[in-house]
């Protein structure tokens, strides 16, 4: 299954489409939607304890994997953009995708929520499509998200693992409210292994 969204404001419309049998994927579709694409993160500093001054920090340009150890899942990460075509369409099946223009990147000094996205599909084996194991109940609260940047490995706590329903994911305040050091991931939901009319959300904060 495709996870593709249309683009309201800052929140998203969910809707299914078939997934092709091709090895090539379709070009996001284009949506009569205004973009709400977010500016990129911009450096920060911390204060270092040895001298009391400001440290600079470089700002996160890309994230390259991410684990949740409890639920034995672990993946490169790539990246993406929904641009103004309002659709989450991950390139491939085989990685979690960072999606670049919503939100911001993860790091410690995040000002909103970073988002990630991968896709599921009934009809291929969890060794094709590894997301297809990642489903809400294999994910305990608590558990520890940990992604890595190219700037340092962050370390996030699962407060939230469940479903919501397609219809009601557009305008869900936790997954698009502005929430400085929140981590969201969303794929597909199976039930028993079928598609539904679900999402599978994964909300986790930073550990600071």
């Amino acid at each position: 299954m495709i996870l593709s969204v249309a683009a309201l404001g800052r929140y998203v419309w969910l809707r299914y489409q078939p997934l092709p049998e091709s090895p090539s994927l379709p070009a996001l579709t284009a949506s009569p939607v205004a973009s709400s694409a977010e500016p990129a993160p911009t450096a920060s500093g911390t204060i270092s304890p040895a001298v009391g001054t400001l440290k600079p920090v470089a700002a996160p340009t890309e994230v390259r994997h991410v684990t949740i150890e409890a639920a034995g899942f672990s993946s490169d990460v790539r990246t993406m953009e929904i641009a103004d075509s309002g659709v989450i369409n991950p390139p491939d099946f085989f990685h979690v995708w960072w999606i670049r223009d919503r939100g911001v990147a993860p790091s410690r000094d995040a000002t909103d929520t970073a988002y990630l996205a991968c896709h599921t599909n009934q009809a291929k084996d969890v060794s094709v499509v590894p997301c297809n194991d990642l489903q809400p109940e294999r994910v305990p609260l608590g558990a520890t998200v940990a992604v890595t940047t190219d700037v340092e490995t962050l370390r996030y706590r699962v407060t939230s693992a469940h479903t919501i329903l397609r219809t009601d994911f557009a305008h869900a305040p936790e997954v698009w409210d502005v929430n400085p050091g929140r981590l969201v991931w969303v794929n597909c939901y199976l039930a028993d292994g079928r598609r539904s009319e679900y999402n599978a959300v994964i909300i986790a904060e930073l550990e600071r």
